[in-house]
């Protein structure tokens, strides 16, 4: 059979393993996928040295001579044989991922050959049994000192701490750690939230084990003392491994353990998969068919196989283990402090999915406050508001949309607003527009078509409101921006100033060193770096204003020789931290300020000051300070037309 191509992997996830461990010895019980392949080299001369090194151990020997050349195809590791998965036998297999009852609970990483093997060991009690015991597992344990091992010191790092192994130079090294010990009822939270996305019911998928008999649980339990569910990963970055071992391979394992005390669910699966492989094997069925039948009789194997297919697609996963329903992912770059900087009252919340595709992957709809918060939802409202118009505290709607981050179901932005504006994005997926047009139009039926709106949106930027045609239509308005905004068809155009006392209203005399035109960055557009050149600048900015990014201010003030920050010559008069100015600075401050003809705006020209420093969006300022955005919009509008406010607008 002519090995299958391994789709583009994100993380390096190569194949998941599963190995158990009945009475008669290890069990390589089922993997995915059927013919995972690696690299484009053969690693015959690396397992014949990782022979030598273990071939005296007695409890966990490893025989990889079995294998010939000819088994290991020129383009990489593959397998149609199914005496071995990834060149290495199974029986090599069985026995090397099957480590001792010291890996019980414990972090179990093996190097071999540039390929890592992640694993969290689960074992039965001491005495066989599979019962819970008051939500607790057994201790974890340290090797035994009887066990062999005669792998060299430098090649195998064993700690009970959670520390790091050592690197090491050999090509082939085991490292075995351990995790922190972690409280005993954490074992039953491997839902990521309670009412939410994931299920505790639903019928299950190719399985009937939902028994939670005792007299089974006994009877399973003895059949099956170990079983460990192992990731192959084509990496050895500690932060790639870290980041898969704490979020899928511990969760995964933890949730499995939860099911076969429950109901043996781990041993049942594995009965009927072994039963399987063998009738395949007894009938000659050629190796598509005989996967396809696992997935399609156990609920398990159809659960790894769905974990390898999201994960390698850099997706969550969401699959059934003994009909309860759960998701697993590695969360994206940036997501593992839940983007602390960005959440705050004053945020938005996008939905990534319609509201009645999130409403029916709940598990009760009508009565959960995930739902209700779903339901409810506005992308025009911050958080504060949508907890004011919900009557909920706004930390509890932080909490919600924050779950919703997290599980990629949203994402923060600016709340969507008429008077905003949005442009066209640089990485506008066109690919997908033919694709998406008929189902724009089933849902904005009488409204412009989908090109007709990115027509618009491409031209001269524009407030969005000026698109609106009435206040009938504002809110099926927002509702496109919604949409294009999701599907990554637009971006919200921000602008971006500091104070200034150069221009018309240049201050005593205080005249700009350097000119505007001086500072335009040449060969860019004067709206962002990631937008293309133009030669017209008014075709992308809808006013006079410039892009000047801060970095190019600071080097014309050094160009200038403005290195002292209280020196009296500056780059076009510009104030760059007004919030903390210099002695001098704040003397220009309180000059500007009292130069100011609108008088409501002269007295809050101090409160306005820390955004004036080129890093804070105008757009947002309103409500922050609690002030009508066009209120707001005015009073800048008059620091502009007194030659007070230097601005640029960026994506």
């Amino acid at each position: 059979m002519r090995p299958r191509s391994v789709p583009q992997r994100s993380n390096g996830l190569v194949a998941i393993i599963l190995i158990t461990r009945p009475r008669s010895g290890p069990k390589l019980t089922f993997h995915y996928p059927p013919a995972p392949t690696v690299g484009t080299h053969s690693c015959d001369s690396d397992v014949a040295d990782y022979d030598d090194r273990v071939e005296d151990s007695e409890t966990e020997e490893v025989d990889f001579k079995e294998r010939s050349s000819e088994e290991v195809a020129r383009s990489g590791r593959t397998s149609s044989d199914t005496n071995h998965v990834l060149g290495y036998s199974v029986d090599s297999l069985e026995r090397l991922l099957s480590p001792g009852r010291w890996s019980n609970g414990h972090k179990f990483e093996i190097c071999l050959d540039g390929l890592t093997f992640l694993s969290h060991p689960i074992y039965a009690d001491e005495d066989g049994s599979w019962l819970p015991r008051d939500g607790s597992t057994a201790k974890d344990t340290r090797p035994p000192q009887t066990e062999t091992d005669n792998t060299p010191t430098e090649a195998r790092k064993t700690s009970l701490t959670g520390d790091e192994p050592e690197p090491t130079t050999s090509a082939t090294s085991i490292t075995i750690t351990a995790p922190e010990t972690l409280a005993g009822p954490a074992i039953h939270d491997f839902t990521h939230l309670p009412e939410s996305l994931d299920s505790q019911g639903g019928s299950s998928l190719g399985t009937s084990m939902n028994s939670t008999s005792t007299t089974s649980n006994v009877m399973l339990g003895e059949q099956m003392a170990m079983f460990n569910v192992v990731f192959v990963l084509s990496t050895t970055s500690q932060d790639e491994i870290k980041a898969m071992y704490q979020h899928v391979v511990k969760k995964l394992s933890k949730a499995l353990q939860y099911c076969q005390k429950q109901s043996g669910y781990v041993a049942v699966q594995s009965r009927r998969l072994l039963a399987l492989k063998a009738k395949a094997k007894q009938d000659r069925t050629d190796s598509d068919t005989g996967f396809s039948s696992m997935y399609e009789s156990s609920e398990l194997a159809w659960a790894l196989k769905e974990l390898y297919e999201k994960l390698s697609a850099g997706d969550v996963a969401g699959f059934r283990l003994n009909g309860m329903e759960t998701s697993l992912q590695i969360p994206l770059p940036g997501m593992s402090n839940d983007r602390e900087e960005e959440l705050n009252p004053h945020s938005g919340l996008l939905l990534l999915d319609e509201k009645d595709i999130l409403l029916y992957e709940l598990s009760h709809p009508d009565a959960s406050p995930l739902a209700y918060f779903i339901r409810e939802h506005l992308p025009t409202k911050s958080f504060q508001k949508s907890a004011a118009r919900l009557n909920i505290p706004v930390h509890d709607a932080i909490y919600l949309a924050r779950h919703l981050i997290k599980w990629r179901k949203a994402r923060v932005i600016a709340p969507l607003h008429a008077r905003n504006i949005y442009v066209v994005s640089p990485d506008a997926p066109m690919d997908k527009l033919a694709d998406l047009i008929p189902e724009y139009a089933r849902q904005f039926a009488a409204l412009p078509s989908l090109p007709q709106m990115l027509k618009m949106l491409g031209g001269k930027p524009l407030k969005y409101g000026l698109l609106i045609p009435s206040r009938d239509h504002r809110m099926p308005y927002m509702d496109i921006l919604a949409y294009l905004l999701r599907h990554g068809f637009v971006r919200q155009l921000k602008t971006y100033g500091w104070l200034q006392s150069s221009g018309p209203g240049a201050v005593d005399g205080w005249q700009p060193a350097v000119t505007q035109s001086k500072l335009r960055p040449s060969g860019q557009s004067l709206l962002s770096p990631h937008l293309r050149p133009v030669e017209d600048d008014n075709v992308s900015v809808s006013s006079e204003r410039t892009a000047i990014p801060l970095s190019v201010i600071r080097e014309e003030r050094e160009a200038h020789g403005v290195d002292d920050p209280d020196s009296p010559v500056h780059t076009a008069g510009v104030i760059l931290d007004p919030a903390s100015p210099t002695g001098e600075e704040r003397e220009r401050c309180e000059v500007i300020q009292a130069s100011i003809e609108d008088v409501e705006l002269q007295s809050r020209l101090p409160q306005f000051l820390p955004y004036l420093d080129g890093e804070h969006t105008f757009e947002d300022i309103a409500a922050k300070e609690g002030f009508k955005r066009a209120r707001v919009e005015d009073w800048f509008a008059e620091l502009e037309r007194q030659g007070y406010l230097l601005t640029f607008q960026s994506l």
